[in-house]
């Protein structure tokens, strides 16, 4: 359990540092790619998530926006069929209107998870969306 702990606290000192940098701590997302560090905008994938929000937003639900992804040939960020999960996931990320929430999850310990209504860093991700197309979908969902 000790080692547990101590793998714990390193990982949070890294987010720590990360954080206080302003650097987002956050997984691979479609429609972005890192390189040399730094999320750049992959305008293919970018085009595929304008169209789903778009689609979204005109009424689609997740299902059809899922068969349409997958009657175009479109897979998912890592080659898989889109998922209901995946769906509600990228719909509801703030990151594609360009805001970050840091710390929205976090270990309170090395055992307990918790869940932190996060700090906000507004504009400090890449932006795919327009802000009023995100906020009007947050309201649906």
């Amino acid at each position: 359990q000790e080692e547990s702990r101590s793998v714990s606290e390193n990982c949070k000192w890294r987010i720590r540092q990360k954080f206080q940098q302003g650097i987002p701590v956050t997984t691979p997302l479609t429609g972005y790619r890192i390189h040399k560090g730094e999320f750049i905008i992959a305008p293919e994938q970018a085009a595929i998530i304008r169209m789903i929000f778009e689609d979204y937003a005109a009424g689609m639900g997740r299902n059809a926006i899922r068969r349409k992804l997958l009657g175009m040939g479109v897979r998912g960020l890592f080659g898989g069929e889109w998922s209901d999960a995946d769906m509600r996931a990228l719909l509801s990320n703030e990151k594609y209107a360009g805001d970050v929430i840091m710390q929205k999850y976090y270990r309170k310990d090395h055992l307990t998870n918790y869940i932190s209504p996060g700090v906000k860093n507004g504009g400090a991700f890449l932006r795919i969306l327009p802000l009023s197309l995100f906020a009007r979908l947050y309201q649906i969902l």
